[in-house]
């Protein structure tokens, strides 16, 4: 396998993207559109380099190898992103005109079910080396105290008394419910169930899947209690939640690379002398 970007880099370079795009879409001169049309074309861009280079990593694994089908899946998760923030940016630049676009949350909710079936990828990958049962307490532990304290401190306080009906509470609720269900808890689960093979090394691409997760969870359920509470402000720091997610996902991408540049590295060195 080829030498990757550092991780590290790669995340520096996208926050600075991204503290830019913040910094023009917060204190530039603009209207209220156009500063939804930026922030959606602005986070687009953002995201596709992250599919990108989620998707070249899956390649120089190989579709055959487990790790480029399940990084695949990854990054075909980013990409959806990336294609809601632009039919999102259409939309804004349409004046919502355009009859046949998809909602927006068709995709995102796309990214979710791949992201989960990653990490199922993963985990059936791994369940003859691993032990579940440890994993499993603490994940389903974590799920349930995360949920409760969605219900108890969100749902039933504020997004209950502020909705008409069932469906809209259902429909107010439904990001940071997946967000735990989809993404915190199997993304968690995968990364405790690796951290058993050798220390962190092999978990710590999938520790960062997890902060991607509990950066998204943390995000929608802001975002619901700034609405609920007439708080919310466009193109405050709770906007860019999503993308900092992205740049960890992406990076979680890069840190796998390396690994596998680690571990296999010694073997192809051995079969050149070998071969010599």
């Amino acid at each position: 396998m080829q030498r990757t970007v550092s991780p590290f880099v790669l995340f520096v370079l996208g926050f600075a993207g991204l503290l830019g795009l913040a910094m023009y879409v917060t204190f530039a001169p603009i209207s209220a559109d156009r500063q939804a049309f930026m922030m959606a074309i602005g986070t687009a861009a953002i995201s596709s380099v992250c599919a990108a280079v989620v998707l070249s990593v899956a390649r120089r694994f190989g579709r055959r190898e487990p790790w480029g089908r399940q990084w695949q899946l990854v990054g075909l998760g980013v990409a959806s992103f990336a294609a809601a923030q632009i039919v999102r940016a259409l939309d804004v630049a349409s004046g919502s005109t355009i009859a046949w676009l998809p909602s927006p949350d068709v995709f995102i909710i796309a990214q979710y079910v791949l992201i989960a079936a990653a990490s199922v990828a993963v985990a059936q990958s791994y369940r003859m080396v691993t032990n579940p049962r440890r994993p499993t307490i603490i994940v389903v532990a974590f799920g349930a105290l995360a949920l409760g304290f969605l219900w108890f401190g969100l749902i039933a306080p504020f997004v209950l008394p502020d909705s008409t009906g069932v469906a809209e509470a259902l429909r107010t609720s439904l990001y940071p419910t997946l967000d735990i269900l989809l993404l915190l808890v199997p993304a968690a689960y995968v990364a405790l169930s690796l951290a058993q093979l050798g220390g962190v090394r092999f978990a710590r691409p999938w520790y960062l899947v997890a902060a991607a997760a509990a950066v998204l969870a943390l995000s929608d359920a802001a975002l619901v209690w700034l609405e609920v509470t007439g708080s919310y402000l466009p193109g405050t720091v709770v906007d860019f939640g999503p993308l900092v997610a992205q740049l960890l996902i992406a990076t979680s991408a890069l840190a796998a690379a390396r690994l596998a540049e680690e571990f296999m590295a010694p073997a192809v060195r051995a079969v050149a002398v070998a071969t010599a």
